[in-house]
């Protein structure tokens, strides 16, 4: 009896350490998802604030590139184009974590000019 209990100890004696690591795999795994994650929505949301920053400027008369490139963080880039003559349109690179696809965030803004 006590032969057959040191053999099914023997057996078990690494299995406790392939569980942690592939539990740590699993959480270190949930931890970069949502790291992209956020830096998608961080994005989004600079974004469409440049975007409405870029269009009142527009409608304004001001010049727009640097209104969206001041209403963006400083590791953003952004490319501003014009589909129509009263919008703007900003696009982001999202910041890549770990091998995650290049992702690009645009938003666009339309507003009537009352500027000069």
């Amino acid at each position: 009896m006590t032969r057959l209990v040191r053999d099914l100890r023997r057996r078990d004696e690494g299995t406790a350490t392939i569980e942690v690591v592939g539990g740590l795999v699993a959480v270190a795994l949930a931890v970069v998802c949502i790291m992209q994650f956020v830096w998608y929505v961080v994005a989004a949301d600079a974004a469409a604030q440049a975007a409405r920053d870029g269009a009142r400027a527009l409608s304004l008369g001001r010049p727009v590139q640097q209104a969206v490139e001041r209403s963006l963080p400083g590791t953003l880039d952004a490319r501003v184009t014009y589909p129509a003559p009263d919008t703007v349109k900003v696009t982001l690179d999202v910041r890549r974590v770990a091998g995650f696809p290049q992702i690009q965030v645009d938003r666009q803004v339309a507003m009537p000019r009352t500027g000069r």
